[in-house]
């Protein structure tokens, strides 16, 4: 192969078509579905969203270079206790609000503590939200499908190339306003916990403090 083979490049054009492989054998397993219980069902949704996007972020390198020196600039001045919109080094970088800053903080003092890649830690919150969209879908889709389409549904989002290499390659923070967003909605644990949704003001709170605002 020639010497200059962009090999992120190369390498996640091979993981994509995998998991697009992934999901067209799960679609075949017809029998197996019709047989899962709900909470099986949940379960090996969140296992599988996160194996595939954990698996890029260990092997592949950092996708958005901006975005992640943006996130280390935003942690360090974090540390520091300095104020980050009226900061000099980050003034031509996203207004991050709470949620996030304090996140890019603790990923920083953590790689530096355990002198591990930042960026291999800062991505993990927007995979964990991601996975959590993923099993949010199944269980929302099961409120009005049968079971087995449901966890299809999941499964599509879980092993969706676009989500995946958005949170576990660039590190985009959107996955975690989106699914704050899901969860305050108030007839999320219909008809588990009653029509009212009592954690809908709560994660509505906290979207607020970890949505983007350009100033």
């Amino acid at each position: 192969m020639p010497s200059s083979v962009n090999w992120p490049i190369f390498l996640g054009i091979i993981w994509a078509i995998t998991l697009l492989g992934l999901f067209s054998a799960a679609l075949c397993l017809n029998r197996w579905f019709a047989q899962i219980s709900i909470g099986r069902a949940l379960l090996l949704v969140a296992m599988v969203a996160l194996c595939v996007r954990l698996i890029p972020n260990l092997f592949l390198p950092m996708g958005a270079g901006y975005d992640i020196e943006s996130y280390q600039i935003v942690g360090n001045l974090v540390l520091h206790k300095e104020n980050v919109y009226t900061s000099q080094e980050a003034m031509r970088r996203h207004p991050y609000l709470p949620l996030q800053m304090y996140w890019m903080a603790f990923s920083l003092w953590f790689a530096q503590t355990f002198n591990l890649p930042f960026v291999k830690i800062v991505r993990l919150a927007p995979i964990f939200a991601d996975a959590g969209i993923a099993t949010w879908i199944t269980l929302r889709l099961h409120n009005r499908l049968p079971l087995p389409s449901a966890f299809r549904g999941g499964l599509l989002y879980a092993l969706n190339p676009i989500t995946v290499f958005v949170s576990a390659y660039h590190g985009q923070f959107d996955a975690i306003p989106v699914l704050l967003t899901l969860l305050s909605g108030k007839r999320l644990f219909y008809p588990y916990m009653g029509e009212q949704g009592v954690f809908a003001p709560t994660f509505s709170g906290v979207t607020r403090a970890s949505q983007e605002t350009r100033l």
